[in-house]
């Protein structure tokens, strides 16, 4: 399926504090459509809100909000729970949520538009396009290993890179991967990120991280192969 046709946004409140919300001019921001008339299935579009809701009763969030679109239309726009667990305010469909890493999302649009035009493979390693990051190696307990494969874009994208947040882990090393922060530039960043290990082998294991869609992709995801930095394609191609 080509990602341009398919939008869909599932915002989800899962902290315990209130939420502010308003009231929209419209009843809903795009007009609303059968899922079977854009190519989708009611059916399966049921079971996001079965999910919710389970989420819901075991008390694991509050409430959420689903809007998904396709072609224009909105094919499911539901609200679900509360606004929050100190309140008994129904989560109304024009709640404001307060959300992070939002950068991701948007980037991974724009990586996967130079992916369907062939002109950045997902199994590239990402020293093909960022060079700093060509020759990490991997901490151990006794030192640093040399990477058994290198990380892709596939693995920074999905937090499988072995690049970590650097500050639950509360290691040495993580904390100098907490010294990775907007006050650097670009090339500051990805010359401090090259110097630091990665915590486990490419691939092995999840562990959300913060460096792939931020200061990393904003400069030259693939000025080698002739592409302009992915955040600027995401603003001219998608919201200019």
């Amino acid at each position: 399926m080509n990602v341009r046709t398919l939008t869909v946004s599932l915002l989800a409140l899962i902290g315990t504090g209130a939420i502010d919300a308003t009231f929209a001019a419209q009843s809903t921001p795009l007009p609303m459509a059968k899922a079977e008339s854009v190519g989708m299935s009611s059916q399966r579009l049921a079971r996001i809100g079965v999910v919710f809701q389970r989420e819901i009763d075991r008390k694991t969030m509050p409430g959420a909000v689903v809007a998904i679109a396709r072609r224009g239309k909105l094919v499911c726009y539901e609200a679900f729970g509360k606004l929050g667990d100190d309140t008994s305010v129904t989560m109304p469909k024009d709640a404001i949520f307060a959300i992070y890493s939002m950068t991701k999302p948007l980037t991974a649009v724009g990586a996967l538009e130079l992916f369907e035009q062939a002109r950045m493979m997902l199994n590239e390693p990402v020293g093909t396009y960022l060079p700093q990051l060509d020759k990490m190696v991997v901490e151990t307990p006794s030192g640093t290993e040399p990477a058994r494969r290198k990380p892709t874009l596939q693995d920074m994208m999905r937090h499988t890179g072995g690049v970590t947040y650097g500050r639950a882990e509360g290691t040495e090393t993580a904390k100098r991967y907490g010294e990775l922060t907007s006050t650097l530039s670009a090339d500051e960043f990805l010359a401090k990120l090259g110097s630091l290990p990665l915590q486990y082998q490419p691939g092995t294991k999840w562990a959300y991280s913060l460096v792939w869609m931020s200061r990393d992709w904003r400069s030259s995801p693939s000025r080698s192969k002739g592409s302009a930095p992915i955040c600027s394609r995401v603003s001219l191609n998608r919201w200019a």
